[in-house]
């Protein structure tokens, strides 16, 4: 196919293709359907405006919690934050890293696709390994490590961002299986033992292990873990975890049949420990909703489902501490509100009501899902570190938080590793020049720039010979500076027929676009095509896809993604 005789005419095709303003026009998000898993859906409004929403939040949780420092990058912790030594004395620990912030940090750089900023937390992590191949879970802001001790949530957490990385670009697996051997070796209980297969607390030797925290558990973790490793030993963690939070739910003195409700902390085999902490469902508990929202809406577990519906039943009824605008952060696993005598008043933060927007997912009441959705986006500006697990409830409640092992979506594209040589760039002779060049910050990490002046004609395309049959849309992120010039995106199918969708640059900054791959969405070329065939697009051998511009000006293209 000549690039030459495809862009012939391509004038006259700007006066008879449909047309459509990026900015506004529903050809820029005509694909944008809720975004599903197995078992749920996104229960986010509006697709296309949660995807740009979310970017957004994602780009102010990056200029605001993350530390770069060399070739590596850390999440801050708060100024006035501070945490209990072992001798149970308050120590201050300013601006320092928890290792469950780089936790969360590492897992939001993976689903969000930034790779620059994943490597430096990772970098990070490695580099401040303990003995035992744990982050430390309290490290100063100079990098003095504060407590070596590991918290097997945020290694967990940390490993299951490195698999999700290794799926995403590849190059993880030696410090995946490094950091599951370290989880498994000192975190979870041996076979043989009490309470066997129970994820302890941290990295402590099993005689000082005396606390286990429900919140902690993440079945649909070890479930990708088991199919990465195909060692059956992570299934029977799974199904451990499950079995701890029923000795709970047995237990009366926690009286949380109708809640669902799980305290902070408990002894190994359920029962209270001395801390009051014992029968409140508080910062520590709430993140199990998250965590069984995602075994619920990947993996269909009824055993996390059932118990999201009492707690969704409890936060959208009435009465003190629930509804949307009423949630507070502590609560008795009964049901009754302590926030108020705690802390003077309903501490409302993203970290509570992030996991409580992804258990909302299973939620039957449309209000309180709507709700639990533009409370949680209104109020994450991430003036605490912990609102990056809000963000992260997000991501999974909006449909953008997949099992790495099972994501239906395909990626054309994200350019985290540069522009491959399958992309070329063209232009006449008449005067008309193109040139693609890496930018970063992009849409979310690296993206391409295109910088064009065309006279007759000139395009950035990419070779493909992919099958896109099981696809209904094509998504990507856009980079307008508001120019007024149109820009084409061609498609050539299996039988070499051109389809054209056609944007206009009206806007500024990157905006999310999702364009159907049917005939409504790229028209076939009125003007020009290679041959006599005429029979409708053909998705099975999708051979190039190209970005036309009109006119002088630039533009970025980011994260093209194929979705079903």
């Amino acid at each position: 196919m000549h690039r030459r005789s495809i862009l012939a005419g391509l004038a006259l095709a700007a006066a008879l293709v449909s047309s459509g303003a990026l900015a506004q026009s529903d050809s820029r998000t005509g694909g944008a359907a809720p975004y599903r898993y197995r078992c749920a859906q996104s229960i986010a409004p509006n697709q296309a405006a949660a995807n740009e929403q979310l970017r957004q939040k994602y780009e102010l949780w990056r200029a605001s919690r993350v530390s770069y420092e060399g070739n590596q990058a850390r999440v801050k912790a708060d100024a006035d934050f501070a945490y209990f030594d072992d001798g149970g004395t308050e120590q201050q620990l300013p601006h320092g890293t928890t290792s469950e912030g780089q936790g969360y940090g590492m897992l939001l750089a993976a689903y969000m696709g930034d790779r620059k900023t994943f490597n430096a937390l990772e970098a990070y992590r490695y580099a401040h390994r303990n003995a035992k191949g744990a982050l430390p879970w309290v490290i100063r802001a100079d990098g003095v490590v504060a407590d070596s001790g590991a918290a097997s949530d945020a290694d967990q957490d940390m490993a299951f961002a490195l698999l999700v990385a290794h799926r995403r670009w590849g190059g993880y697996a030696a410090p995946l299986d490094e950091l599951l051997g370290t989880i498994r070796t000192h975190m979870v209980v041996p076979e043989g033992s009490a309470h066997a297969y129970l994820l302890t607390a941290g990295d402590m030797p099993l005689q000082y292990w005396e606390v286990t925290f429900p919140g902690y558990m993440a079945p649909a973790w070890y479930r990708a873990f088991a199919t990465h490793t195909g060692d059956a030993f992570w299934m029977e963690v799974a199904d451990k975890s499950y079995q701890y939070l029923t000795s709970i739910d047995l237990n009366p003195s926690y009286a949380n049949a109708a809640t669902g409700l799980l305290p902070d902390r408990t002894r190994p085999d359920g029962t209270l420990d001395a801390d009051p902490e014992s029968h409140r469902f508080s910062w520590n508990a709430v993140r199990a909703p998250w965590r069984l929202a995602a075994d619920a809406a990947w993996n269909c577990e009824s055993r996390a489902s059932s118990r999201l519906d009492r707690m969704n039943a409890f936060f959208s009824g009435g009465g003190p501490g629930r509804g949307p605008t009423g949630i507070g952060s502590a609560y008795h696993t009964s049901g009754a509100f302590l926030d108020d005598s705690l802390f003077g008043g309903p501490d409302r933060s993203p970290w509570f009501y992030g996991p409580l927007t992804s258990a909302a997912m299973l939620s039957t009441n449309a209000g309180y899902r709507r709700g639990m959705w533009s409370e949680t986006l209104r109020m994450m500006d991430f003036s605490k570190y912990g609102h990056g697990l809000g963000l992260l409830g997000l991501l999974l409640a909006s449909g953008n938080m997949h099992d790495p092992l099972a994501d239906p979506r395909r990626t054309v594209d994200d350019f985290e590793a540069g522009i491959s040589r399958r992309w070329w760039s063209y232009a006449d002779t008449a005067g008309s020049t193109l040139t693609a060049t890496m930018a970063w910050p992009a849409a979310v990490s690296q993206g391409v720039r295109v910088t064009y002046s065309v006279v007759k004609w000139a395009g950035f395309g990419v070779t493909l010979n992919e099958n896109w049959s099981a696809y209904r849309a094509l998504e990507f992120w856009l980079e307008g500076t508001g120019s007024g010039n149109p820009i084409y995106l061609e498609l050539e199918d299996a039988d070499g027929e051109l389809f054209v969708h056609r944007f206009v640059d009206d806007f500024t900054g990157w905006r999310f676009a999702s364009v159907p791959l049917n005939t409504t969405a790229f028209p076939r070329r009125r003007d020009y095509q290679p041959a006599a065939i005429n029979n409708g697009m053909t998705l099975t051998n999708v051979r190039a896809i190209r970005f036309q511009p009109w006119g002088r000006g630039s533009f970025g293209v980011d994260g093209l993604v194929l979705v079903p």
